[in-house]
């Protein structure tokens, strides 16, 4: 699967992407809301885990 995970803190980010890709998962990462959007657009994902409090662009006004 290919996974995207938009998270500011990048320990956490960080975290969360080598545990998915330890599980054989593809995982792409950015670190605020408005790059989380342009990647969502660019690439085509199977799942997005997406924080709701994100720099430049929360988690809601992404996922709209």
């Amino acid at each position: 699967m290919r996974l995207l995970v938009v998270e500011d803190e990048r320990k956490v980010a960080s975290f969360i992407k080598k545990g998915l890709e330890e599980e054989g998962d593809a995982v792409d990462a950015a670190l605020d809301g408005e790059e989380g959007l342009r990647m969502s657009l660019d690439q085509l994902h199977d799942l997005i885990i997406l924080d709701i409090s994100l720099p430049k662009m929360d988690g809601l006004q992404v996922l709209k």
